[in-house]
């Protein structure tokens, strides 16, 4: 685990160094994939665990503040409302493309609102891995670590 977050801070900062400049391939996959962070945004506030699995495969990796949660124990908190959100706004995203553009890593800052199960309201980076598998995008993995300020 140290060294995926070590590997991400390394491009994150090798990426600042040397901007990507996107293609028009690549900037039509962002558009659809900032779409779909949106989609599984608005699924987390309402709840919706079927939005939401529609987004985040239910095989994914899911590390919340340096804890890892197993297969689908994120996505059974969501359905049962074990988890409530009040807000998540996404400040800035920043996508990376791989492998002829299948895959895709976005940095990100966010802020978030939770009312269960305890309250926050905290600024966070988070890493999503995106892969398109068999023509549609599904986030593998996601990270997130507060903000320090």
């Amino acid at each position: 685990m140290k060294k995926l977050f070590f590997l991400c801070a390394i491009l994150f900062c090798t990426t600042a160094l040397f901007s990507q400049s996107l293609t028009n391939e690549q900037q039509q996959i962002y558009e659809k994939i900032k779409g779909l962070i949106q989609k599984r945004t608005d699924a987390a506030l309402k709840n919706d665990h079927v939005g939401y699995q529609e987004v985040q495969d239910t095989g994914s990796v899911i590390v919340r503040y340096g804890k890892k949660h197993p297969k689908n124990e994120f996505h059974k908190l969501i359905q049962d409302k074990q988890v409530s959100w009040e807000s998540i706004t996404i400040d800035q995203t920043e996508p990376h493309f791989y492998d002829d553009n299948k895959i895709c890593i976005i940095l990100g800052k966010a802020t978030i609102k939770m009312t269960k199960p305890s309250k926050v309201d905290k600024n966070i980076h988070f890493t999503d891995v995106f892969v398109n598998k068999d023509g549609h995008w599904k986030s593998i993995y996601f990270s997130n670590t507060e903000a320090k300020n």
